[in-house]
């Protein structure tokens, strides 16, 4: 069974494959994220662990906004992410 036959419409380029558009992120999300790998933490429990907001540090980690300097120092003191490192922008290839 293919995946078109169970939409009772026919597949046009909108919902057959999507293009996601890659942004350029930060080298401190990027940092963020193995160290969250390396502590074996959830998205969850490391907001909880440095007194962030689950949604805030969602946007940290994925690289959408930047932390202010008291963020970065919390994240610099549990996970050991620079503050200046989140100044730095990694362009990703597409």
């Amino acid at each position: 069974m293919s995946v078109t036959a169970d939409c009772n419409h026919p597949p046009t380029p909108n919902n057959v494959t999507r293009n996601y558009r890659r942004r350029a992120t930060t080298v401190g999300a990027r940092l963020l994220r193995i160290a969250l790998r390396a502590q074996h933490l959830t998205i969850t429990e490391a907001a909880l662990g440095t007194d962030i907001e689950y949604s805030q540090f969602y946007r940290y980690l994925t690289g959408r906004t930047r932390p202010g300097l008291e963020p970065a120092l919390r994240m610099q003191r549990a996970f050991g992410v620079p503050p200046e490192s989140w100044l730095q922008v990694l362009k990703i290839r597409d």
